[in-house]
């Protein structure tokens, strides 16, 4: 459930604050709308494919794809800033593979709960959601004027690098290493 959290957050984080974040860095207002698309194109293009993937393998693995890859598409923004070459496709495959997370989230909610439990589940997936879009952009604009341009997508990058970590420790739980009765 906290997938729609931080899926809320990211998205509506990144939509408010990246063409300022662009312009911050140099670009121009034509390039930060640029990015804006290049996310939108990576949601169209990968959101499915990443469902399919859930339905295929442990959708545990697949959040954690998910949020590694996110974490490490902000690290590397600031690298490949000044080269569209770089900086759109990034921000394209950031944007689709981070949209896995309400996705697979959904599909874990349907995989535990049914009937009105799931109903009541959904209603607060949803809530969550509304939080992160809430939340996010005065937390991450505050970074951004505190610790410079740079602080967006480092911020987000520390969050899903947390959420990275959550999501092992859930996984372990689930799956605790065999001992040894020898």
């Amino acid at each position: 459930i906290l997938a729609a959290l931080l899926f809320g957050a990211y998205e509506t984080a990144m939509f408010n604050l990246l063409p300022v974040y662009g312009v911050r860095m140099g670009l121009t207002a034509t390039e930060g709308a640029a990015m804006l698309t290049a996310m939108g194109i990576g949601n169209l293009l990968l959101l499915i494919p990443v469902g399919i993937l859930a339905d295929r393998i442990n959708r545990h693995l697949v959040l954690l794809i998910c949020a590694s890859t996110t974490a490490l598409s902000g690290l590397a923004l600031p690298f490949t800033i000044h080269d569209p070459f770089f900086y759109l496709p990034l921000l394209a495959g950031g944007m689709g593979i981070v949209s896995g997370l309400y996705t697979v989230g959904l599909a874990l909610l349907g995989a535990r709960f049914t009937g009105v439990a799931l109903v009541n589940a959904n209603a607060a997936f949803i809530m969550l959601y509304a939080i992160g879009t809430l939340v996010a952009p005065p937390v991450a604009g505050a970074t951004m004027d505190l610790a410079g341009p740079n602080g967006l997508p480092f911020l987000l990058a520390l969050v899903m690098g947390a959420y990275v970590l959550l999501i092992l420790a859930r996984m372990r739980r689930q799956n605790p290493p065999e001992t040894d009765k020898n």
